[in-house]
């Protein structure tokens, strides 16, 4: 595995510095913050359980998730006002808003030049789609901020499009790639969409209970920003009505102090939250394996599947 992350690696890194200039030079900022390729990996590695070799055409198709990944990163720092991404200062305040959209912009266009050049158009069609899901994931969870009251419904589907939709357009691209049979392509998306699901609510579990300085940015970031997640809502159903009243008092309140924080802190683990939403983790990851069986080796994957519960950025 990580002699393949050093192959998307390199393979990003030539992608953003062959667009001299600075639209290019902040995507690869951006970029090298860190991260774990995780979307390159879903489709190289859905190729693999497809019993197909990782070329080096593959390894640079597989960047156009990584692409897109980044660009809307770029974009939800500054709708999230963000001031820090993976430890370092964000983009629009190292190189200015304007300049950071249109960087944002000009990496999900040149990941869909690299689609179309694959030559296939249901692969950049699966690619569109992604695309559209993101952004209406983003809106949905715009029109949700400050919404104490979100249930796990409305939840799980703003995780669909903005998280897990990315790695279903990696996961079935490949299949598309190689004209894998629709039985493979519905085994892709369910573990596709499951990892995603499991990738997401492991974040906003970390928010509730990570060392901010192996995180790479504050703790409670989502509540502090106006993002209710599954730890808050499953803690909050669990609360009698006088403290789900108060949690939720505290959530909306405007300039939190650390005490503050320390009290919503209190509240989600008297709801017992973290842990209940590490038990649906684990529920959805069962699904994930499940998902695999319908691949001639779901090995490759099921090693990403494993990983998933210890992520730590």
């Amino acid at each position: 595995m990580a002699s393949l992350r050093l192959r998307v690696r390199a393979a990003m890194e030539a992608s953003l510095t062959e667009n001299e200039g600075l639209l290019g030079e902040i995507g690869l900022y951006n970029f090298q913050g860190g991260g774990k390729l995780l979307r390159p990996l879903v489709f190289l590695l859905a190729l693999k359980s497809l019993g197909h070799e990782i070329t080096e055409e593959r390894v640079k198709e597989s960047v156009i998730f990584e692409l897109v990944h980044v660009a809307s990163l770029l974009h939800d720092d500054i709708v999230d006002l963000s001031d820090t991404r993976r430890g370092r200062k964000a983009a629009h305040l190292a190189f200015g808003v304007p300049e950071t959209v249109l960087s944002g912009d000009f990496l999900a266009g040149t990941a869909g030049r690299l689609a179309v050049g694959s030559g296939s158009l249901a692969f950049v069609g699966c690619l569109q789609e992604a695309l559209l899901e993101l952004a209406q994931g983003e809106l949905q969870e715009l029109k949700a901020r400050w919404e104490t009251d979100l249930d796990e419904p409305g939840y799980f589907d703003i995780v669909r499009r903005k998280t897990a939709s990315l790695f279903v357009a990696a996961a079935l691209g490949a299949g598309i790639l190689v004209k894998a049979p629709g039985s493979s392509l519905s085994s892709l998306e369910g573990l596709a969409v499951n990892y995603g699901l499991v990738f997401q609510i492991m974040d906003d579990i970390l928010d509730y209970s990570a060392d901010p300085d192996k995180l790479g940015k504050p703790v409670l970031q989502d509540i502090t920003e106006g993002r209710v997640t599954l730890p808050y809502i499953l803690a909050r159903k669990n609360l009698s009505p006088k403290d789900a009243f108060n949690m939720d008092s505290l959530a909306i309140k405007e300039g939190k102090t650390q005490d503050d924080l320390d009290e919503l802190l209190a509240y989600v683990a008297k709801g017992n939250g973290v842990a209940l939403a590490r038990e649906e983790v684990k529920r959805i990851q069962a699904l994930a394996f499940l998902a695999l069986k319908g691949l001639p080796n779901g090995e490759p994957l099921s090693i990403l599947v494993k990983g998933a519960l210890d992520r730590t950025s």
